[in-house]
């Protein structure tokens, strides 16, 4: 159809007086829109539904098949495998096994979302050539637990294996095994790019993910608001072709709070970055900035930033903003081969903090160039604190050209180890 809102069974259901539910409806034809402007929303059961938190609307048991397409050149955006925009709608029990293609806010089961996503699956390709791509939504600002996506995920920018943009009011028990791919930046195993307090708890990722720049194996860009994420894990291999590559997170400026999470899976720099930025590789993190608290979380994979500076077993780049109260990473390991430039270390490359580090070991092999260490590359602190690395220890192999330590490669300005 060419209209706003176009759907294998509803184009657009809203304005309910009272609870209303679409239950065990299944399309099995092609879904197209053929608008020229930017649509509304495309679905595989509905274009557009609407509730309110007064009249609970549902979704329930449906079943997709169909390809849900945009004509060829067109940027038509909110596109789903079962709703295109869901709006305090209640989503649970569906699956989607067609290709979904569109520009933007892209989903394998909705385009957006703002009610609850339960239980659902998808195992249908989702390719989109904008942003906000996700294997279940394509951006969110709802609910969404309890869901898995099998299919290869692809876009421009800001792609996840279950989020492309957003976790909303929280996002529980998820897993990601598709492949995840972003043309340009901002890819995550689980959510592409984060902006707003929330919680992120018990997500998995085991599907490869790559990109160019912020790219982690749970979530490519972390920008803003403070975030508690908690029992996560990456098992695929995560690569980029630039900078802030990570094992969990590709980069940091948000205030988080990381416990109990790991990585296992490679992480890779396939390509070159200036060593005059606050860039990094590393096993949990590429970069971090602001509050950024990590404990009881290790890394197991290998860490390869080829030639490039700030290559971390756990962070690459480890600093903190002005006004940050808290910045750490305690009770944490590396047991994964660390390889880089400058500034290469078994826990961090780079390490820029006033805080505590504290009960953190390293028994990787460690090898680069210049300020190399077992424990910390480059050690310095920022302002006037003092940035404290406590009852930490390396037993790897550590081997450089210039400024090699056992524990660390270069260290200065009211730096102290215990």
């Amino acid at each position: 159809g060419a209209q706003h809102y176009v759907g294998g069974i509803i184009g657009y259901a809203e304005y309910f007086s009272e609870g209303a539910a679409i239950s065990n409806c299944t399309n099995t034809g092609t879904v197209t829109n053929t608008s020229t402007s930017r649509s509304q929303g495309t679905g595989g059961i509905a274009g557009y539904f609407g509730g309110s938190s007064a009249v609970k609307v549902e979704i329930v048991g449906c079943i997709n098949y169909g390809t849900i397409q945009i004509t060829e050149g067109g940027k038509q955006d909110y596109m789903g495998g079962i709703i295109g925009r869901n709006s305090y709608g209640h989503i649970s029990g569906c699956n989607n096994t067609g290709t979904i293609s569109g520009y933007q806010f892209v989903g394998g089961i909705v385009g957006t979302n703002s009610g609850t996503v339960t239980n659902c699956r998808n195992t249908g390709t989702v390719i989109a050539t904008g942003s906000a791509i996700g294997g279940i939504a394509g951006t969110n600002s709802g609910t969404v637990t309890g869901c898995t996506n099998s299919a290869d995920v692809q876009g421009q920018w800001y792609v996840g294996g279950i989020n492309g943009s957003g976790i909303g009011t929280g996002l529980s028990d998820c897993t990601n095994t598709g492949d995840v791919t972003s043309n340009t930046y901002g890819a995550g195993g689980v959510i592409g790019y984060v902006d707003a307090a929330g919680t992120v708890e018990n997500c998995h990722n085991e599907g490869d993910v790559k990109g160019t720049y912020y790219i982690g194996g749970l979530v490519g860009s972390h920008y803003s608001g403070k975030v508690n994420y908690a029992e996560c894990s990456n098992k695929g291999n995560v690569e980029g072709s630039s900078y802030d590559i990570g094992g969990l997170f590709g980069r940091i400026t948000g205030s988080s709070v990381v416990t109990r999470c790991y990585n296992t899976g490679n992480v890779t720099c396939t390509g070159t970055y200036s060593t005059s930025w606050d860039y990094g590789v590393g096993g949990l993190a590429g970069a971090t900035f602001n509050a950024a608290m990590f404990e009881n979380c290790y890394n197991t994979g290998a860490v390869n930033g080829g030639s490039n500076a700030n290559i971390g077993g756990l962070v690459g780049f480890f600093t903190y903003a002005s006004g940050s109260t808290e910045h750490y990473i305690k009770n944490s390991h590396n047991t994964g081969s660390v390889t880089g430039g400058k500034n290469t270390g078994g826990l961090f490359g780079s390490y820029e903090s006033i805080n505590v580090s504290e009960n953190c070991y390293n028994t990787g092999v460690v090898t680069g160039g210049q300020n190399i260490g077992g424990l910390v590359g480059y050690h310095k602190s920022t302002g006037s604190g003092i940035g404290v690395i406590k009852n930490c220890y390396n037993i790897g192999s550590v081997s450089g050209t210039s400024y090699v330590g056992g524990l660390f490669g270069y260290s200065f300005y009211n730096n102290c180890l215990e």
